[in-house]
């Protein structure tokens, strides 16, 4: 392609220097037209190969035609900022169509289109550049104000430039020139008249080998500088390829991006504690609200205390004493969760039109009937486990099924009984080297008035879940009632749709039955999984005790 656009400018640069070296000296040697001959093959097609990577920089934006205004009298900057136009030359996302065609509205002396120019609206431009190409405007061939079109398609300042300026209206010349740029030496030195050109070959026929000798090697000049060129266009298209969505060019690769950092701006008010911490915790005094924490952490498997895969402290002891029990406060997340809770109940009750959902029946279905549980949405009260290091982020934001995992997919675990939530915790002796176990101790124990009460504690935290439409499992992989797959994907992370339901809807929650049987997966307590964290709303936090 380079060949090609240069290749036609080439033989006729070509004559004229053979014209000028003929009619200027008597040539004894081959020579310097040789070297005539590639300097003007290498200087034409470098040339173009410039032109060629100018492609792919930034231009400055001027546009073709000053002035130029609508037949509704809107100017250039207009339809910039009315969105009439896009810089790739296409409609904007303000052109209604209503408007119909842009030809409708072009210049009423020109009939030219703002696409026609405006850069902006994608408007052609001319580089400032040493070979200026024609434009074209109202069927005639244009250039800046001074300059005229050759007899090839270059801007010019030469009378002879002006005569031919008729004759080159091609479309292949694009839209009007849009800045002058300097002119090439080559182009205001007039052209040889066709006499001159014969005269020219006939005083030149002895030189045939030279001039033959010449072209070859000016051919092959050429070549080679179309090779570079032709690799410089390359790297030009790669780095085009990793510009911006605007079109303006990205850091090259390596080069640190520029970042525009903002701060945010403070609140005009201040804010509360709760505001502040995230989340407010109420100590329970004794009464019947504590009672009730009481009953759900009372053991009715002593024998299972300390036993089973996942035990993090293996100890000997036979119940589980509450220390302390905290009201947990968080708006925003509850506000979250009974939209979720909501969205459950309705979901259930679709299902309910089609098939029987299973009511979900638990050893703490007494207490969440005294907490005020949901039935539509299948609300109950369950318990979780946890470490002291992890509690006050459970506090601030909730539990997250994406931080688990386990026999039984990566969802939320919850459990009925007090002697499985115990397997997942382990003792607070009062160490506060870790900055977790440190924020905690600010939060629960901050104080003379309320210091750490010595000895080991535990935490776990009482939570509702809306465990809406439930399916049952032994084994993990399939549903207990259907022998259908559990499982969307093999990551285990969303529970497959409830059959006969159109449109879909997925199972809100597993319940992985145990029993000391072939076949079932856990054998002492019941898992109860969620796998979606803001169908869970931390409710109390409980500190306690390992008795023996």
């Amino acid at each position: 392609q380079v060949c090609r656009s240069s290749s036609g400018l080439w033989v006729s640069e070509f004559k004229h220097v053979v014209f000028q070296l003929r009619r200027g000296s008597e040539m004894s040697s081959m020579l310097p037209l040789l070297l005539a001959s590639i300097a003007v093959a290498l200087s034409i097609t470098l040339q173009g190969c410039s032109d060629a990577s100018d492609d792919t920089t930034t231009t400055e934006c001027v546009d073709p035609i000053e002035s130029w205004v609508s037949s509704d009298g809107k100017s250039c900057a207009d339809y910039v900022s009315l969105n009439y136009c896009t810089s790739s030359g296409g409609y904007g996302s303000g052109w209604l169509t209503s408007f119909g065609s842009a030809l409708a509205w072009g210049n009423n002396e020109t009939s030219m289109t703002a696409w026609d120019a405006c850069c902006k609206c994608g408007a052609p431009l001319c580089e400032s550049d040493t070979y200026n190409r024609c434009g074209k405007q109202g069927g005639l061939a244009v250039c800046s104000a001074g300059r005229y079109c050759s007899n090839y398609g270059y801007c010019g300042s030469s009378d002879d430039f002006r005569e031919n300026q008729q004759e080159h209206y091609s479309d292949d010349y694009g839209g009007a020139c849009s800045t002058t740029g300097p002119t090439n030496p080559k182009m205001t030195t007039a052209a040889p008249t066709a006499e001159e050109e014969e005269e020219t070959v006939t005083e030149t026929s002895e030189w045939s080998f030279p001039i033959t000798i010449s072209i070859l090697a000016a051919g092959g000049a050429s070549l080679f500088a179309s090779i570079l060129c032709a690799f410089k266009k390359y790297q030009a298209k790669q780095h085009a390829m990793i510009r911006g969505a605007d079109g303006d060019p990205l850091p090259a690769p390596g080069d640190p991006a520029p970042v525009e950092i903002k701060i945010l701006g403070k609140p005009d008010f201040e804010p509360t504690e709760e505001e502040l911490q995230g989340f407010s915790l109420e100590k329970l005094p004794e009464g019947p609200e504590l009672e009730i924490l009481k009953k759900a952490m009372v053991v009715t498997d002593p024998h299972n205390l300390g036993q089973g895969r996942d035990v993090r402290e293996a100890n000997k002891y036979s119940s589980l004493s509450v220390e302390a029990a905290w009201r947990v406060s968080k708006p925003e997340q509850k506000v979250i969760y009974e939209a979720n809770r909501r969205l459950t109940a309705s979901a259930v009750r679709r299902v309910q039109a089609t098939q029987d959902v299973i009511e979900v029946t638990t050893k703490l279905d007494d207490i969440s009937k005294e907490l005020g549980c949901d039935e539509p949405s299948n609300e109950r009260i369950l318990l979780h486990g946890t470490k002291p290091d992890n509690v006050v982020s459970i506090l601030w934001n909730g539990l997250s099924e994406r931080l688990s995992g386990g026999l039984f997919g990566c969802g939320i675990y919850l459990t009925e009984d007090a002697s499985k939530m115990d397997q997942y915790c382990t003792a607070d002796d009062g160490n506060v080297e870790d900055e977790n176990v440190q924020a905690l101790h600010d939060r629960l124990w901050p104080n003379e008035e309320n210091p750490f009460p010595g000895g080991k504690l535990y935490y776990c935290f009482l939570v509702r879940a809306a465990l809406g439409c439930p399916v049952f499992t032994k084994d993990g992989e399939k549903d207990m009632a259907s022998g259908n797959k559990l499982w969307v994907r093999s990551d285990r992370r969303e529970l497959t749709s409830i059959p006969g339901v159109v449109p879909h809807i997925p199972f809100h929650s597993l319940i992985a039955e145990a029993r000391d049987a072939p076949g079932f997966k856990v054998k002492r307590h019941r898992e109860i999984l969620t796998f979606n964290g803001d169908r869970t709303l931390v409710n109390y936090l409980i500190a306690f005790r390992r008795e023996r």
